[in-house]
């Protein structure tokens, strides 16, 4: 039964490849040669890997080919395709050392339209994201508690990848905003592709009597998105969204301070998301470091073996050498259909005067082209592709974007309303099962905010409206009060979050504007059993003519951590 699907499943593909690569020849020819390649693939065995891909090149190269003569193609691109399909498939090393499908490499190729736009989206972009196969991809996070150096972390990796250069730049690379750089910490998950050169050590021995040299290393390169996410409790929602996008994270530890809140927080955050964890421990070069302590720690509260965890300290660079091939070897691939139809989830958004809203976004399944339309499941709207790329470290055009790819692109949406965070993208015209999405953000703290002038509440709805579009945690809601007139409900996980909030209506859009005082959220019960919940006390109306029997107001369950010494 499995070797018939098996059989089913590849054929199917070599069918869609044949297909693709040749639309004039008649279709089944492209069957019958797409049923020979599968048999190949399905039967082949290592040792005679030679026959099979001397079999499969010389098979593609004369359909490729019959193509060219039947249909008197003279495009160079198919002419360079004939060659590539002589030489590029007797890499017999990666096969022989690969159970995946010979044609998983030719995938991304297949939900493209047609082989001279993937050569001219390639030729636009200037970065070939199709080298990169999901097998080549590896999505994490940084996660830790404040100030155990996330952000440190993040650029020296960049700078060990050549994504940006040593001493260039400002500290903190992936801080851009301004009330990230005064305060000191980070508010928003930035998001960064990098490319790194691995060589991978292998053991693995060749029998087939055709090689005459086996390498002990094989060098590939990798496609890597990191994102750097916030420490601080009342930006925990931006770490469970970055979380969505990931297959793994690295768990910084300060060897000093050892675990703390944040650190079991967010570790609980990826362990319920089944991340692969790779703890590593910071900051060894301070004189109080103690990382053996806290590998213990580690090991008491986390069940983390002592061997797992990494030492690294991101300030000298010490240990980040291991941090890398680590994310390679342990974190394991996205495992989106290249074939399926595309959705991708939108995990952020912000808005651009030029461009209007820019949405980041992961490929789940399928494959996305710079014109292409797509739909919202969550609106039914529909929009046109205008830009897409990667953010390495900005925003570099690409023109397409692959399965398990993180990404921007550019639709024109022009308000919140349009990109809701969590939505799924899909093609126009196809039906698709929506992704989960996110939880609802849970507020705790709410604040009236009004215009300082009355006159400037037209500009302060359109602040708060791009704001919200960059910060999707907060809730906004029109009231009105008797003396400050009309303004806005507002709802924060926190107090902090508050206040970075109103920083940034300050800074980024000029807003002058008046707050009450924070409040938490109740519940009244009545003695007819009904119950009201209650953010604003000035609506709590003392004639209802019901009789008022009990008020709740916000408990925490919590786990007090501290120290033996």
């Amino acid at each position: 039964m499995s070797i018939r699907v098996g059989l089913e499943t590849y054929t199917s593909d070599w069918r869609c490849w044949m297909c693709f690569l040749n639309p004039t020849v008649p279709q089944h020819l492209c069957f019958v040669a797409g049923n020979v390649m599968a048999v190949l693939s399905i039967f082949h065995k290592p040792g005679k890997a030679t026959a099979f891909f001397r079999s499969s090149a010389n098979l593609l190269s004369h359909i490729v080919h019959l193509q060219r003569k039947h249909a008197g193609i003279t495009d160079p691109f198919f002419k360079d395709l004939e060659v590539i399909s002589r030489q590029g498939w007797r890499n017999l090393e990666f096969w022989t050392k690969s159970s995946i499908s010979p044609s998983i490499l030719l995938r991304p190729y297949s939900s493209i339209a047609s082989p001279a736009q993937v050569s001219e989206a390639i030729k636009e972009g200037g970065i070939d994201l199709t080298q990169y196969p999901p097998e080549r991809i590896r999505n994490f996070s940084i996660i830790a508690h404040v100030d155990h150096g996330k952000s440190t972390m993040a650029d020296r990796l960049l700078e060990l990848t050549g994504t940006i250069k040593k001493g260039h730049g400002q500290p903190q690379y992936l801080d851009k905003l301004q009330v990230e750089r005064e305060r000191g910490i980070t508010v928003k998950a930035q998001t960064v592709t990098m490319f790194y050169n691995y060589a991978k050590h292998s053991s693995k021995l060749d029998t087939s009597a055709a090689i005459d040299t086996v390498r002990s290393t094989e060098e590939c390169k990798y496609l890597l998105n990191l994102i750097d996410t916030p420490g601080h409790v009342d930006f925990s929602y931006e770490v469970s969204r970055s979380l969505a996008a990931c297959q793994g994270v690295l768990l910084l530890v300060d060897a000093s301070q050892g675990v703390q809140a944040q650190t079991v927080a967010n570790f609980y955050l990826a362990f319920e998301a089944d991340l692969v964890i790779i703890p590593v421990i910071n900051k060894i070069d301070q004189p109080n470091a103690n990382p053996e302590n806290v590998k213990n720690q580690l090991k008491n509260m986390f069940d983390i073996d002592p061997q797992d965890v990494l030492l690294a300290s991101a300030k000298t660079g010490m240990g980040l050498s291991a941090v890398l091939p680590a994310v390679i070897d342990r974190i394991r691939y996205p495992n989106g259909g290249a074939l399926s139809p595309l959705r991708m989830l939108l995990l952020d958004s912000y808005y651009d005067e030029y461009k209007g809203v820019i949405c980041h976004v992961a490929i789940v399944d399928g494959a996305l082209k710079k014109g292409e339309k797509i739909a919202s499941a969550a609106t039914g709207q529909s929009y046109e592709v205008m830009d897409v790329g990667i953010l390495h470290p900005e925003l570099t055009p690409t023109n397409l974007l692959l399965t398990g790819q993180v990404g921007y692109i550019v639709t024109g949406m022009r308000s919140t309303q349009e990109a809701r965070i969590g939505d799924t993208l899909h093609h126009i015209r196809t039906v698709v099962e929506p992704l989960p999405g996110f939880k609802p953000a849970k507020h705790m703290v709410f604040a009236g905010v009004y215009p300082a002038d009355g006159s400037d509440y037209d500009a302060l709805s359109h602040a708060i409206e791009r704001l919200t579009c960059n910060d999707a945690s907060v809730s906004v809601a029109r009231e009105s009060s008797g003396a400050l007139g009309i303004g806005f409900r507002c709802g924060f996980l926190g107090l902090l979050h508050m206040d970075v909030f109103l920083q940034r209506l300050e800074q980024e859009h000029g807003a002058h504007v008046i707050t009450t005082s924070p409040t938490v959220p109740y519940i009244f019960e009545y003695e007819d059993g009904s119950k009201i919940q209650v953010q604003n006390p000035a609506i709590l109306s003392s004639t209802s003519g019901k009789r008022l029997v009990t008020c709740w107001e916000p408990t925490v369950i919590a786990t007090i951590i501290t120290p033996n010494t």
